[in-house]
This record gives C-alpha cells, sequence and structure tokens, in this order.
C-alpha cells in the first residue's frame, strides 16, 4: 500500500528556491537599510553649528560681491575692482560695511536688524526694508548652502558604513524566512 502523501509531493520543485530569494531579498533590504537609516549621533563626527556658521559668512560674503559687481556694472564698468568708487544704495552700504567691518553675529541680531532698518528708514524711505530684504536673501542662500553641506556630510557618513553589517543580518532574516515559508507550505504546495 502506497502513502498518498509522497506519491503527491512533487520532486521537481524544492524548499531551495524560496530560500534562496528570501536570503537575496533580504540582502537587498539590508543595502537600503544602510543608506536610508538615520545617523545615529555615535556615528555623528561633524559640527552642525561649525558648518552653519561658516556657511552664512561666506554668503555674507558673496552677497557683498554681488552687490558691489551690480554696482559696477550700473556705473558701466566691466568688472569691480577693489578701491573703485561705486554708487550703492544706503541699505547696501550699511550691509557692505556690516560685512566688511566683520560685526559678525552682533549684526544679525534681530534687534540690531531693525535698529539699523528704522535708522536708514528715517534717512531714506524705503531703505530700511531695502535692508531687511539684502538680509533675507543673504540667509536664504546660507540656509540653502548650509542644508546641502549637512545632507552631504549624512551621505559620506552613510558611506562609511560597514556594507557586511547590514547585508549579513539582512540575508540572514531573510534566509529565516524562507525556511518558516517553506516550514508553513502545506505539503500540496511544496
Amino acid at each position: 500500500m502506497t502513502v498518498r502523501a509522497v506519491d503527491m509531493y512533487n520532486h521537481d520543485r524544492s524548499a531551495f528556491p524560496t530560500v534562496l530569494t528570501g536570503t537575496v531579498l533580504g540582502m537587498g533590504v539590508g543595502y537600503i537599510a544602510r543608506n536610508e537609516l538615520p545617523v545615529t549621533p555615535s556615528e555623528n563626527n561633524f559640527n552642525i553649528d561649525t558648518i552653519k556658521t561658516s556657511s552664512y559668512k561666506i554668503a555674507n560674503r558673496n552677497m557683498v560681491q554681488d552687490i558691489k559687481t551690480a554696482a559696477a556694472k550700473a556705473q558701466g564698468l566691466s568688472e569691480y575692482k577693489p578701491g573703485t568708487k561705486l554708487n550703492l544704495s544706503l541699505a547696501q552700504d550699511e550691509f557692505v560695511k556690516m560685512i566688511e567691518n566683520k560685526k559678525g553675529n552682533k549684526g544679525f541680531l534681530a534687534e540690531s536688524i531693525e535698529k539699523t532698518s528704522e535708522a536708514l528708514e528715517k534717512k531714506v524711505p524705503g531703505a530700511g526694508k531695502e535692508y531687511k530684504e539684502i538680509i533675507a536673501k543673504a540667509n536664504e542662500a546660507a540656509s540653502k548652502n548650509a542644508n546641502r553641506l549637512i545632507n552631504a556630510c549624512k551621505i559620506m557618513i552613510k558611506g562609511e558604513r560597514p556594507l557586511a553589517g547590514f547585508l549579513i543580518p539582512g540575508a540572514i532574516v531573510g534566509m529565516a524566512t524562507g525556511i518558516i515559508v517553506n516550514a508553513f507550505r502545506d505539503s500540496r504546495q511544496a
């Protein structure tokens, strides 16, 4: 007498493809996790405040250079050269003096901006608003640059993570999943 369960088993279909598929998928998930998991405090080896401060300094210097270049072109000069007398608006002149005299962070405090804006507004109507707009443009450029640099640092840190530390656990979990799927599969489907 034959046993029906043994007779019905399909010998051409083994459990290996399920285990292999689970292992490969687990390794793929491990690789994705390596690049998508957020940077932990123990991995973080850069100072975000330093990046932001340097970004603001660079953006302010660039804004001064842009203001001077635009003023030089408005005067018919091909480019700005140090020592050239420029016709700057009152707000532009105040911003350039603030950056070149290295008032730094003190000049960008809300109360300092407000005082300077009010003083400029008293001298020339609209100058205070223009001054605030110049600062807003510089802050926006600095903020974008800082975020770009911070994201680049995080990507670099994620790239330094050991690949095996994510692939091996992913493969083990995937393989275990494949074995469990095979164990609970109905014998007629095996």
